[in-house]
């Protein structure tokens, strides 16, 4: 199946955002500079220049210099690469899942515009057209594809906790064995490709180039008003103290529980110390891994 054939395609898409990014960022920089100094004086512009530098120093991304590893005059013809996106199945709105991997318009939106900017570089510099495709059930739709052999779709960008099983059905390429994927490069984590690598086979990878990889990150958030009434103490500054530890996470949201409508029950209707919607973050803050491979 053409699933199996051009997936690298796809994974070098990230490999191009700090070439983009960094070349409108240069410009950008260059115009700014030559306004400066026709409307300056010498001092006033050397003044400029001393704080844009220092502006700089504290923002600029070092990974923005990182070249891709692509070969130069790398053509694949203007064929399509079909992507087959998960719709987000945690919101009733598809807009996180539907520019997962690739936009097909401007919308004016920040982080849409981009992705369909990154698209746009990719389809100019690969020769290639760039298709989507949004899916409540990726699984079947993958399973279809492949029993049909119609090639549908050249990459699955999928729930992890439940396109996984597909690999041991033999539906997906070993990544190992692609020709164009550098792991080396700072968009691709080290360490998940180690964990997901088994007997030189790898079938999944996630980085930079998921939007997922960022939007899924996790804080911890208190009601300031909440914690006054409680008595509860300055939370900033145990995180200062380098006090901020799970044991006095634990003993603040005990110190907080209140049965407010007074129906002896506690519902949705009552004051709690902690709420949270998921447990996977404590995963990584407590370096638990599920599984663990060794020579077997």
């Amino acid at each position: 199946m053409k699933l199996k054939r051009i997936i690298s395609l796809l994974l070098c898409l990230c490999m191009l955002v700090p070439a983009t990014a960094c070349g409108s960022d240069s410009e950008s920089n260059s115009d700014t500079q030559t306004q400066t100094e026709s409307t300056s004086s010498e001092s006033e512009t050397s003044a400029n220049d001393e704080s844009s530098a220092d502006s700089t120093a504290e923002t600029e991304d070092p990974r923005l210099n990182y070249k891709d590893s692509l070969p130069e005059g790398l053509d694949f013809g203007g064929s399509e690469y079909r992507i087959l996106c998960r719709e987000n199945a945690f919101s009733t709105s598809t807009a996180l899942s539907s520019t997962e991997m690739h936009s097909e318009e401007l919308t004016g939106e920040v982080v849409n515009d981009a992705i369909y900017s990154r698209s746009l570089a990719v389809e100019d510099r690969l020769n290639v057209d760039i298709q989507s495709v949004l899916a409540a059930d990726v699984n079947t739709m993958v399973k279809s594809s492949i029993a049909a052999n119609d090639n549908a779709f050249d990459i699955v960008a999928g729930y992890a906790y439940f396109i996984t099983p597909l690999a041991l059905d033999g539906m997906f390429m070993n990544l190992a064995d692609t020709k164009y994927i550098d792991y080396s490069q700072p968009w691709w984590p080290s360490k998940l490709i180690d964990d997901l690598t088994i007997q030189n086979q790898l079938y999944f990878i996630s980085g930079e180039i998921a939007l997922s990889y960022v939007r899924c990150l996790n804080c911890l958030l208190f009601n300031r008003t909440l914690a006054e009434n409680w008595g509860i103490p300055d939370l900033y500054q145990l995180v200062r103290d380098g006090k901020w530890t799970f044991d006095k996470y634990m003993e603040v949201s005990r110190m907080v529980s209140s049965d407010a409508n007074g129906d002896s029950k506690y519902d949705e209707n009552d004051i709690y110390g902690l709420a949270n919607l998921s447990v996977d973050s404590f995963f990584s803050s407590f370096d638990i891994e599920m599984t663990k491979t060794n020579d077997d």
